[in-house]
């Protein structure tokens, strides 16, 4: 990235660091970022060819998670792993399906169930540490369960959003926007609030927030504001994948529409970490000053520029990211070690199914496959030429397999390069 798009990017939220008239709802505190001398810059050669899935890893693993009618999911909306689980969240059944790494199910945690959670709506979930986090926008709380899905406890917090994640065991609470909402409760008021991303902070010895919402809290650090006269509420229907992750103790948030990885340390220290760098490919269209109408019909002409980075997530040895490029999605995977990166749009040769990788357990990648696709495949490679090896696989993975098995869920080992 040019020195020139960095300093653009940090004054978006220096320029608001204190107290200001906000254009929809009065004064308004914008929190700046901390600098960072020590940025890591990524250059990333940028390439409209293939990464071949066989040529930078070492194999892969298919948990096929139980398929049996009291466990069965429509489709993964949200994938957490802790040390010995997975925590699936599925919105078409509205649940939460826990299982162990083998497959077996172990629990669900199911909206519309009559028990002592009362769930009348689950939009959104993460894990930190043995717990699992759920959200409920229509209940207005966060529920608290350790990972074999009893509940521990309920907090209200009346907040919107489908991406959070909880910070710290203090229960620090970060929140996403991506500028698609740009309200927040004042009592039992909606009014005006513009920032990509809020942190709050749970007053000592109190349950996470009160029912008289959030915008009045000293608690509430708000940064990345934006326009809504740019953006009006709900009118920019674009999303980060994966706009929080969680690598150790490290939490990074990845802003829409910019080039930089920031670090979260604490509600008062969110620095940027990483400055992905496409060089001469980097798009010329400053996508943080257009509005959504511009956006689309710039991304509609396929232009031979690289933006919009997105699925961020970094493994104790590579890190992850992924981009537009000429209306097509690359993937690229840098080495910590060696500081080298590939890159490309992925093509599994493995076994045909095309994958996007949207976490990571140690240093594995973790990408899931639907069961149907995976036999129309099948189908369809039997009567074309195809890679025998490709197909055998295929062939493999499927006996036994019904369409309407739960979704699979696919492990990467990574070469080191």
């Amino acid at each position: 990235m040019r020195n020139v798009f960095i300093l653009l990017a940090l004054s978006l939220t220096a320029c608001k660091s204190k107290t200001s008239t906000d254009e929809n709802n009065g004064p308004v505190r914008y929190n700046a970022t901390t600098a960072n001398e020590n940025l890591t810059k990524i250059s990333v050669p940028v390439s409209s060819g293939q990464l071949k899935l066989s040529a930078v890893t070492d194999g892969y693993q298919v948990v096929r998670p139980d398929s049996k009618s009291d466990h069965m999911f429509g489709e993964i909306k949200q994938l957490n792993i802790t040390a010995d689980k997975y925590i699936i969240y599925d919105d078409i059944s509205s649940a939460v399906m826990i299982f162990d790494k083998d497959g077996k199910f172990i629990n669900k945690i199911k909206a519309g169930a009559i028990d002592s959670a009362n769930l009348q709506s689950i939009d959104a979930i993460d894990t930190y540490k043995d717990k699992i986090y759920v959200k409920s926008a229509t209940s207005n709380n966060l529920s608290v369960f350790n990972t074999d899905g009893q509940l521990l406890k309920q907090n209200k917090l009346r907040f919107f959003y489908s991406n959070f994640m909880v910070l710290n065991d203090r229960e620090d609470i970060l929140m996403n926007t991506d500028k698609m909402i740009n309200y927040m409760y004042a009592g039992d008021t909606m009014v005006a609030d513009c920032a990509n991303m809020y942190v709050f902070t749970p007053p000592a010895q109190q349950s996470i927030a009160s029912q008289s919402g959030l915008l009045n809290t000293p608690k509430l650090q708000r940064y990345f504001p934006f326009s809504v006269k740019k953006f009006p509420n709900g009118s920019l229907h674009f999303y980060v994948n994966n706009p929080f992750s969680r690598v150790g103790d490290e939490v990074y948030y990845n802003l829409v529409f910019s080039d930089t990885i920031y670090t979260i340390t604490a509600p008062e220290v969110v620095k940027p970490k990483y400055v992905i760098d496409f060089g001469d490919h980097k798009s010329t269209f400053d996508l943080l000053e257009r509005t959504g109408e511009e956006i689309s019909t710039y991304l509609k002409k396929l232009p031979e520029e690289a933006c919009m980075v997105s699925n961020f997530f970094e493994t104790p040895s590579f890190i992850h990211f992924g981009y537009a490029y000429h209306g097509q999605y690359n993937t690229a995977i840098y080495s910590k070690k060696s500081g080298k990166i590939i890159t490309g749009h992925l093509e599994n040769d493995l076994f045909a199914q095309e994958l996007m990788f949207i976490a990571a357990d140690g240093d594995e990648f973790i990408a899931t496959v639907k069961p149907y696709k995976m036999k129309e495949l099948v189908a369809k490679s039997s009567a074309t030429t195809t890679d025998p090896n490709a197909l055998q696989q295929l062939v493999k993975m499927t006996t036994g397999m019904s369409d309407n098995d739960n979704e699979m869920i696919v492990r990467c080992k990574f070469k080191a390069f």
